[in-house]
C-alpha cells in the first residue's frame, strides 16, 4: 500500500474507529496495515480530528536518494512540530542530543509505546 492509500484509509476513521484501531495495535493485530503504519497514521489522524493542520508521512531525498522519512508534521495553536512515532512493544531508549547526557528510556518521559494517545482514546 502506498502512503497516499494509507492516508485515504485512515481518513475514513473517526474517534471511535481510532479507538478500535488503537486496541488492534496493542493486540498486534492490524490487518491491512504494514508493521508500524497503523500507529504512524493513527497519530497524525488524531491531530487532524482535533483540528490541527497536518502533513502526512513523507520522504526527504538528496540527489535522488531517500535520506529520511518524516512520520508527519502538525501545526496547532501556533506550534509547528515534526512527528516521529514508533510502534514498539518494549520501551525504547532515546539517545541524547549530546554525548555527555544520559540516555532516557522513552517510558520515563511518558511517551513510550502506544501510551501517547491513551489520554484521548477513552
Amino acid at each position: 500500500m502506498t502512503n497516499v492509500e494509507y492516508e485515504a484509509k485512515i481518513r475514513t476513521y473517526q474517534w471511535l474507529g481510532l479507538q478500535t484501531l488503537h486496541q488492534q495495535i496493542l493486540a498486534r493485530d492490524t490487518p491491512g496495515w504494514a508493521p508500524g503504519k497503523a500507529w504512524e497514521y493513527l497519530v497524525i489522524r488524531a491531530f487532524e480530528l482535533d483540528n490541527a493542520s497536518v502533513r502526512w508521512p513523507y520522504e526527504i531525498q538528496v540527489a535522488g536518494e531517500v535520506v529520511e522519512q518524516i512520520d508527519g508534521a502538525v501545526v496547532a495553536g501556533g506550534l509547528h512540530c515534526l512527528i516521529e512515532s514508533k510502534d514498539e512493544s518494549k520501551p525504547l531508549t532515546i539517545a541524547p542530543p549530546c554525548q555527555d547526557a544520559e540516555p532516557t528510556p522513552a517510558s520515563a518521559t511518558g511517551y513510550g509505546g502506544s501510551d501517547l494517545l491513551d489520554l484521548r482514546l477513552y
